[in-house]
Parts: structure tokens; C-alpha cells; sequence
């Protein structure tokens, strides 16, 4: 029951908190990034989990259930992240921004599998904890590429 209650807390916390910030994001942007995200964290979890069975969503191979921690949780820290990025600051509150974040993310790690909604069979802690912030930089990254293409109105047409 725990992990439940955890789940749909994470999952009605971090969305309420996602509708509620002020927006700095256009609705393309929201739209698009929110994608890329998912994507990404759908190819991770098909490579790492399925794949090499290194971690998982409450029980082992494909499980949908699994997949309300993913769309119940990613695109809402997605806005956060990114609305809540400090753009106008500098490289050092950016830097602090990006660190508070990854703590945040492998403490609310820990806590998913204490919760016991989320295992390790291989993976480490120690593993995240190095992922999380070329993932966060990978969000921004995906952004500023976002506008430059819209700015551009798309570049070239194909040919």
C-alpha cells in the first residue's frame, strides 16, 4: 500500500506544482520538450530495463503500470525544470540550479525504491547519480535547439 501511496502523491504533487508555476515556456515549447523527455525516458527504460533488466517499475519485463510513474511524473518535473531555469542568471546560479536538482532527483530516487514502486537489479544509485545532470543539461540542450528551429520557422524546406 505504501508504494501506492507514494506513487499517486509523487504523481499529484509534482503535477499540481507544474500547473501552478508561472510559465515561461510557449506552448510549443511546453509541447515539444514534454515529448522529447518521454521519448527519452521511454528509450532508457526499453535499453536499461527491458533490454538488460538492469532496474524496473514494480515488477520484473513490461509492466503497465509502470507506465503512470512515467507519464504521471516526467512531464510534470519536465515543466518544472524548465519553466522554473534560471535563463537571465549566471553560470553559477545556473550551475546551483542544475545541482539542486540533481540532489532532489537522486533523493526522490531513493525514495521510489524504499517506497518499493521502483527496483534495482544491477542498476546503482551511484549510476543515477551520475546520469542526472547530463540529463538535465540534455533538457536544456533540447530547448535552446527548440527555439533556434522555431526562430528559424524550421530552417530550409526539405528537398
Amino acid at each position: 500500500m505504501e508504494l501506492w501511496v507514494h506513487l499517486l502523491v509523487s504523481i499529484l504533487v509534482f503535477n499540481v506544482a507544474a500547473y501552478l508555476i508561472p510559465k515561461k515556456l510557449t506552448l510549443l515549447e511546453h509541447y515539444t520538450t514534454i515529448l522529447f523527455s518521454l521519448l527519452l525516458a521511454l528509450v532508457t527504460d526499453v535499453t536499461l530495463n527491458l533490454n538488460f533488466d538492469l532496474y524496473g517499475y514494480f515488477d520484473v519485463g513490461v509492466d503497465r503500470i509502470g507506465y503512470l510513474a512515467i507519464y504521471g511524473i516526467y512531464p510534470a518535473i519536465n515543466v518544472l525544470f524548465l519553466n522554473l531555469f534560471p535563463y537571465d542568471r549566471s553560470l553559477a546560479a545556473k550551475s546551483l540550479y542544475i545541482a539542486g536538482w540533481w540532489l532532489f532527483a537522486v533523493v526522490y530516487e531513493y525514495t521510489t525504491l524504499e517506497a518499493g514502486w521502483f527496483y534495482y537489479n544491477g542498476w546503482k544509485l551511484e549510476y543515477s547519480t551520475v546520469t542526472y545532470p547530463f540529463l538535465y543539461m540534455l533538457l536544456l540542450w533540447n530547448l535552446n535547439w527548440i527555439r533556434r528551429m522555431n526562430d528559424n520557422k524550421g530552417g530550409s524546406p526539405a528537398r
